[in-house]
Parts: C-alpha cells; structure tokens; sequence
C-alpha cells in the first residue's frame, strides 16, 4: 500500500494536530482511546500545574507585597489544579459510560506525541510556563476576537516561539471536540442519510455504569465549585464533556475570567519578566531519582533521595487507589464504611501527604553544582495494573503501605527526618491504621 494510501486511511481531527486513527475502528473504540488520550492530558496538567503552584513563596521572598502575590497566585493555581482533578474524573466516567477501562496513565517528560498540549515539564513557575498554560487552556480564535484578546495571545504565543525547537502548545479543546462529535448522533430525521460508524451507537451507551462512576459526593468533599459528571446516556456525555472545556475555557457558562485561561492570563499579566524578582523558589527542573534519565535533574543528595522515593511510593499509593476504585461497584447509598469509600478515603489522605513531602523537598538541595533545591518527581510507576483477584488487590495495597512505614522507619533517624519528626509520626500513625484496614479486607 503506498504511503499517500496509508495516509488517506488515517483519521486526524479539525486543527490536523497529530491524531492517527484508522478511520474503520468503531466510534466507540475511537472514543475511547480519545478519552484515554484526553484523561493523561488532564492528569499531565494538573501534575504540572501541583508543581508550579508549590514552587511559589520561600525564605527568599522578603517584601511582604512580594509574598502576598506569591501567596495569591499559589492559591488560584492551585484551584486551577484541583479543577483539573475533577476533569480528570469526568473523563474516567466517560470512558466507564461506554465500556472502556479507566487509565490513570499520563506522558513523561519529554513527551514525544503532539496529542499534549505542550511538553511535559516540572519545573518552578515562570512567564513562560505560564505562557505555555495560557495556550493550552485558551478558547477558541473566534472567542478570542470576541473580546479583543487576539493580538494580546500572538504576542503571547509570540514568546514561545522565540526559543529554537520548542513545539507550538495547541488548545485542549480540540480535543474534547473531536470527542463530543463521536457521541453525537444526528437527529433522527437525518439517520438514514448519515454516515455510518460516525458516531457511537446507543447500545454501547450503558446506563449501568453509573454505579461504578465516581460520584460527585464522594470526591468534592468542601470544595462545592468542583466540577465532577456522571451521565447515563448520550446527552448528560455531551454535556459533561462541554462543561470540561466550558470550565477551562470560559466558552459558555464560565465568564472568561473565571476560566483557566483567564486566570492565567491574569496571573501573567502582573507576574514579573525575567530579571525582576523572582516568586518561585530555586527548584531543579524535571526532579527524578532515575540517574539513567540524563534529560532530567538527578537528585544525588541522600536524604533528599529517599524523601523522594517516599514521595513517589504515595504518588503511586494514589494512582492505585483511583483505579481500583473504579473497579467497585457503589454500595446502595453513601455507606462510608465500605471498600470504595475506603479507597476514596485513602485517596484525598495522598493528596495531603504529597504535598507535605514536597514541601520537604523543596527545602533540601539537589546535590549537584547548581544551587537547587530538589522538588517532588512524580515519576510514574512501571504499572498500575489491577490483580484479577479482590484479595490480591488490597495485598497490593498492603504491600505499598508497608513499604511507606519502611522509609519513614529509614528517615527518623536522618536529620531532615528529626527536623519533621512530627510529620514523619502523623504518617506511621495513618500507616498502621490503613495497613490493619488493608490486612482485614485480604481476607475478606
């Protein structure tokens, strides 16, 4: 077959931005793989967004103006990145609605496809990182012209462009589109005339996967503005995908500068340009504790190595406890001591410790000739891959609890360990409960 042949059998979406699909798989297998795109994107971003917000502030902020922008722009940040969580979960209930299997997976650095918005990089808030956010959640050109913000977002995109091969970041949004096209059908009095396999059939729709959805109870907890959808059928899919890009955007129910884009873009507007003071602290870009991964900064110093190793031990506590609760069926009614709340439970219980650790690894040094200070790696397990068995999954669970209560065992006795000794006790304590919660349901 010859390559214009081949090339004619490949499906791209509006925008041509890189997605091969061979144009015969069913809608429905389109679709998924779509969302599997779509839930590493929002799980790529918001690991990103975690970062830039955490590397704000730091002993090196002196004026108290200084501080409070620092502080501010954390917080909005930060929301920004707890939104991109409640995306993230729409998008896994998508994927449940029509079968597929949730996936927790996302790009490394450096990430090799154009199906991400940009590419992948941990590293301390800047202009230009923030440029790069200010694209990837922007709306869409004709939105822009309507409200004068045109010339504003080339001279923008303008900044990414002065540095040799640094790809152009494209809009999030083409993406969900492409998305919401395969789960709309066409009117009924046009069915006969439509294309075939153009979009995904209703009986592949199933209202049954409700039950193994995550719940917008079970994950808000306060936070009343996060943005979580279940759907049952073909028009609540439509709707929750249009809120993901309404919410990030500002396309449709979200004023424009409540959006992401425009809250970036109010951040970038006041945040200093290079040269002037900096907010965010001295951290080395894209952390790892891989020393074969020479494109990333190894952290060589020891005890910021094994804080580190912590650190990435509860980030893949996290993933495992997202994804197997998604193998659960709800209980009846909000029972907060079955398995799947447990789950739920132990989840947000991760969010706080990754944060704490990072904060401790923000203060320790790199350990190299360049002055940083290390910074939470976020290096993804080799799989997160379910056991068949129940029992072997919550043995999985165990044997990862039981590991943490190892490094914190290893850490007391260093000095960073006696410096946060008393976070190091909260985490033996959390440990020792989950680990008897664990141990009990092996043998359930």
């Amino acid at each position: 077959m010859s390559a214009r042949l081949t090339r004619h059998l490949q499906w791209r979406p509006p925008g041509g931005f890189g997605l091969h699909l061979d144009v015969y798989k069913a809608p429905r297998e389109r679709a998924a793989y779509l969302l599997r795109i779509a839930a590493a994107v929002e799980h790529s971003i918001m690991v990103q967004y975690l970062f830039a917000a955490w590397s704000l502030g730091g002993p090196h902020l002196k004026d108290p103006k200084q501080i409070a922008l620092a502080r501010e722009w954390q917080t909005t940040i930060l929301d920004v990145a707890r939104e991109e969580m409640g995306h993230l979960a729409t998008v896994e209930n998508m994927l449940t609605l029509i079968g597929g299997v949730p996936s927790f997976a996302r790009g490394d650095y450096p990430a090799v496809s154009n199906l991400y918005p940009f590419a992948f990089a941990l590293e301390p808030l800047t202009k230009r990182s923030l440029a790069r956010y200010i694209m990837a959640e922007m709306p869409s050109e004709a939105l822009l012209k309507e409200h004068g913000l045109s010339d504003r977002i080339g001279k923008i995109a303008g900044l990414l462009r002065v540095r040799k091969n640094e790809r152009q970041a494209h809009r999030v949004g083409i993406l969900y589109d492409e998305i919401v096209n395969l789960f709309t059908a066409p009117p009924v009095s046009s069915v006969a005339g439509s294309k075939a396999g153009s979009y995904i059939a209703s009986a592949d729709i199933q209202a049954g996967s409700l039950n193994y959805q995550v719940r917008p109870g079970e994950w808000k907890l306060r936070y009343d503005d996060l943005l979580i959808r279940t759907a049952s059928n073909r028009e609540q899919a439509i709707q929750a995908l249009q809120n993901i890009s309404d919410q990030g955007e500002g396309t449709g129910l979200t004023p424009l500068n409540q959006s992401h884009f425009g809250r970036f873009l109010q951040i970038y507007h006041a945040f200093p340009d290079e040269g002037d003071w900096q907010p965010a602290r001295k951290l080395a870009k894209n952390p790892t504790t891989d020393p074969d991964d020479g494109k990333a900064s190894l952290i060589r110093n020891r005890e910021a190595g094994i804080w580190a190793h912590l650190f990435n031990l509860h980030y893949k506590m996290l993933l495992m406890f997202l994804t197997h609760s998604f193998a659960i069926e709800a209980p009846a009614g909000q029972k907060e001591n079955s398995p799947r709340a447990l789950l739920i439970t132990w989840t947000f219980g991760e969010m706080y410790h990754l944060r704490s650790i990072a904060e401790i690894l923000m203060t320790l040094p790199l350990g190299d000739h360049s002055g940083n200070a290390a910074g939470p790696p976020f290096e993804m397990p080799v799989s997160l891959a379910l056991a068949a068995r129940e029992p072997d999954r919550w043995r999985l669970h165990r044997d990862l609890i039981g590991a943490s209560q190892n490094y914190v065992e290893r850490l007391e006795n260093t000095r960073s360990g006696k410096k946060h000794a008393s976070y190091l006790q909260g985490l033996r304590q959390v440990n020792a409960k989950a680990l008897q919660q664990a141990i009990t349901l092996v043998g359930a």
